[in-house]
């Protein structure tokens, strides 16, 4: 019986790391869960992780240690789940089209990641996730470093994610006018989903690489990816719309067809809803009519 007393006290031990560890375990499996359903599904994964309550049960969540050992390597697990967890919970909310306010959950998986020498699609992940929420707070500069880190450190091109940096990246570009560079983004973003056979993204690219070639005034070149983009099945109906503008721009300014121009603009004018599109519409208009 004494010889029991005295077993005890380890044997609590172990039990108590064999219910840490399968909690650890447990939490691994829903993340990873959560993950998949993201593409499929993103309120169905957001019900994932509100059922994990990591934030709750975790005050120090905000600070997170990111220390390393001697080979570099991060200590906890449990860091790595909480890391993992931040960039999932940002990402799906995005998904599931709410505006991003803040920083500081993508911060906890940007800075426990680093940017790692080797490839790491979780750590691509991570600085893919900040760029998203610094482009809903319209930190333009911000998104775009945090895009540019992420582009570095996908471990393949062949990922819907490292595609939909790309096309961040160009829009960038495009934004600054270094249309150059932009088309070079828009193209491997376009050959990444080529690779992948996402055709919605493919339509994506070629709108933007019509764009591209469009302030560049070659007219033939865009007219032929506007209208590839816009016969594209998959093609996303604010692409149809916004085809609709800029093959307004080719009527007008290559073939002179101003009657043309105004139809194009008119069925564009009543088919959007976004009034920052507007000023640029009546704009060119207002061009055609003159």
């Amino acid at each position: 019986m004494r010889r029991l007393r005295r077993y005890i006290p380890i044997l609590a031990l172990l039990l108590a790391g064999c219910m840490t560890s399968c909690r650890h375990s447990g939490i691994s499996d829903s993340l990873q869960h959560a993950e998949e359903l993201m593409e499929t599904d993103p309120h169905a994964a957001r019900a994932v992780l509100d059922s994990l309550q990591i934030v709750n049960r975790t005050p120090s969540f905000a600070r997170l240690n990111t220390s390393k050992n001697k080979q570099g390597v991060k200590k906890s697990s449990n860091r790595k789940s909480l890391a993992d967890y931040a960039w999932l919970r940002t990402q799906i909310d995005y998904k599931c089209l709410d505006t991003l306010r803040s920083d500081s959950l993508a911060l906890v998986a940007t800075c426990y990641y680093g940017t790692p020498r080797r490839p790491d699609y979780h750590a691509a992940m991570a600085w893919y996730t900040l760029g998203c929420v610094y482009t809903d707070m319209h930190q333009t500069e911000d998104a775009f470093a945090a895009y540019l880190k992420a582009q570095r450190i996908f471990p393949t091109a062949a990922n819907r994610y490292y595609s939909l940096c790309e096309q961040n990246i160009g829009k960038c570009y495009l934004d600054r006018n270094m249309n150059d560079e932009a088309i070079l983004a828009f193209r491997r973003c376009r050959e990444s989903a080529v690779s992948i056979g996402d055709s919605a993204e493919i339509a994506w690219s070629d709108f933007f690489l019509g764009r591209c070639y469009l302030y560049e005034e070659e007219y033939d070149k865009a007219d032929s990816l506007f209208r590839g983009a816009n016969e594209n099945s998959h093609a996303a109906t604010a692409i149809r719309k916004r085809v609709l503008f800029e093959r307004s721009k080719i009527s007008h300014y290559r073939d002179g067809d101003y009657a043309e121009a105004l139809r194009l603009l008119r069925s564009f004018v009543r088919q959007v809803n976004n009034p920052a599109y507007f000023g640029a519409a009546w704009t060119q208009m207002a061009n055609s009519i003159i």
